[in-house]
Order: structure tokens, then C-alpha cells, then sequence
């Protein structure tokens, strides 16, 4: 685990007890215990141990520091060494740049565009079937008071049923609800292609930008 610093470089380091960390508390805490847990994995436990910078006094948990440099070694080969300025900007691109990505990734396998679509065509069809359903008792209703008929206005109301419920089964459906569910599948899909693309083009960038290129005086 990193010794030093996430925020300053410092290795003026100690421990202390804290629930609740400094550094990263937006980003990392987020990351490893939000919706993209699975990517960068979950390794806040119940410990309250934190470690502390007596130079600037940012806190954190090593733990999430060190999973953290270990994904980003896997995909760039770098070994992050937190003394160094430009490393520390490496591990705060792949917090702000990259894993938001992850959680859009997420955000798109989840979606259901269904819940976003009230299905105007099937209402209508409902809508038509009610209206003919009390539409027709009503009109008997009216009939029977002007002719003084003794059956009952219960029983048009009843009578009235049979249409509605069968005009709600029979109405052919409209060509554009057939083709919601289709409609459901591509949009759906546009959303995770979209995530996908958003995804590979940062991880493109974060790659070209921090992969392993040796210079003098460093290593992987």
C-alpha cells in the first residue's frame, strides 16, 4: 500500500480512528461502494482506521488507495508512486475522468425504457373501450326515462359492460403500439452503444495519456 499521500505526496504519515475520510470522499468512497462497485471492487469494511497527512491534513483509507493503483497498473503498466506530482495527477484523472464512465456503464444496463414511455397508443385504445362502455349504458339510461321502461338502470349499466370489455379486447391495435416493443429494444440499446463509446473513448485517453512509456530514473 501506498505510503504517502494521495492529495500532497507527503509520507509524513500516521493512523487514526475516522468513519469518514477527506480525500476522495466524493469520488473514491463513491466508486468503491456505489453502482460501479463491481469494476473497481468494495474494500471499505468496518474498519474505522484511516490513515492521516500531518502536512496538509487530508485523510483516507489505504485500502481504497490501493485498489485503486492496482487497477490502474493493470491497465496502464504504471506503478503509481504517490511522492510524485505527476503520478498523483494519473490517479486523480482515472478517479474523475474514467470512473464515471463505469457508472454510466451501469446507469445504461439498468435502464428500462418502458417506465419512460406511458404507451399513448394503448391508452387511447383503453380510453375508447371506457368511453363506449358508459356511452352506451347512459344512452339506454336516457331511453328508458323517456319511455318509462321498469327495468332497472342497474341492468344498463351492466348491458353496457359487454362492449366495453369487448371493444378493450377486439379493438385492432394501432401499427405504433405494434411496434413499441421494438421501439422499447432500440432505445435501450442506444443508451448502452452511447455508455459503451463513452467508456472506450476515456479509457483510449486514459491509456494514451498514462501508459508505461520508460524514462529515465523511473520504472513500470
Amino acid at each position: 500500500m501506498s505510503a504517502n499521500c494521495p492529495n500532497c505526496g507527503s509520507n509524513r504519515v500516521t493512523l487514526k480512528n475516522s468513519k469518514q475520510v477527506s480525500w476522495g470522499r466524493a469520488a473514491v468512497g463513491w466508486a468503491l461502494l456505489g453502482p460501479i462497485g463491481g469494476a473497481v471492487g468494495a474494500v471499505t469494511g468496518a474498519d474505522d482506521s484511516a490513515n492521516a497527512c500531518l502536512e496538509c491534513g487530508e485523510t483516507w483509507k489505504a485500502q481504497d488507495i490501493h485498489h485503486l493503483i492496482g487497477n490502474i497498473h493493470s491497465l496502464t503498466g504504471v506503478r503509481l508512486n504517490l511522492e510524485k506530482d505527476t503520478h498523483r495527477r494519473c490517479l486523480n484523472d482515472y478517479i474523475t475522468e474514467l470512473l464515471p464512465t463505469y457508472a454510466a456503464m451501469d446507469e445504461a444496463k439498468k435502464y428500462n425504457p418502458e417506465t419512460e414511455h406511458k404507451g399513448r397508443e394503448s391508452d387511447a385504445r383503453i380510453a375508447l373501450a371506457l368511453s363506449t362502455g358508459l356511452g352506451i349504458p347512459l344512452m339506454l339510461l336516457i331511453f328508458s326515462t323517456r319511455t318509462d321502461t321498469d327495468i332497472p338502470g342497474l341492468i344498463y349499466w351492466i348491458v353496457g359492460l359487454v362492449p366495453a370489455v369487448a371493444s378493450l379486447v377486439l379493438l385492432p391495435k394501432s401499427q405504433a403500439e405494434k411496434e413499441l416493443p421494438g421501439k422499447m429494444r432500440k432505445l435501450k440499446l442506444e443508451k448502452t452503444d452511447a455508455a459503451n463509446r463513452l467508456h472506450q473513448d476515456a479509457l483510449r485517453k486514459f491509456k494514451s495519456q498514462w501508459y508505461a512509456a520508460p524514462k529515465r530514473g523511473e520504472k513500470k
